[in-house]
């Protein structure tokens, strides 16, 4: 589902352990709610997320579909993957300490959002 280190996303409280025996030994298993596993899977970031929370009934928002990407060195066959698979803009940006260049990085990002 592409959710990485899924026990870091829940908070001590929100999950109820069980333990139940096997075949090697005691297991404890953690259940979460309906409404922990739709927090989850709203910010997975995989494309098959939006089937599953469709599945579960939830509302999909895709306002804005922007890829921002802050490398010293493009790849453009990364971005051209990345823009392919999930049909979003591209912005690339170089970290660096000039105040300009970034007023200029977070311009673009306005401008894609909100074209006016």
């Amino acid at each position: 589902m592409g959710v990485r280190n899924i026990r870091a996303s829940i908070l001590p409280g929100e999950s109820t352990k069980i333990v139940s025996k096997g075949n090697g030994g005691n297991q404890i298993c953690s259940y979460i709610s309906l409404e922990k596993l739709k927090q989850i899977i709203a910010c997975s970031r995989k494309p098959n997320a939006k089937v599953i929370a469709k599945d579960l009934g939830m509302e999909i928002i895709n306002t804005h579909c922007v890829a921002i990407e802050s490398t010293y060195a493009a790849d453009l066959s990364r971005q051209e993957y990345i823009t392919s698979t999930i049909g979003c803009k591209f912005i690339r940006f170089t970290p660096g300490s000039d105040i300009m260049y970034l007023a200029n990085t977070i311009n673009a990002i306005r401008k894609l959002i909100d074209p006016i």
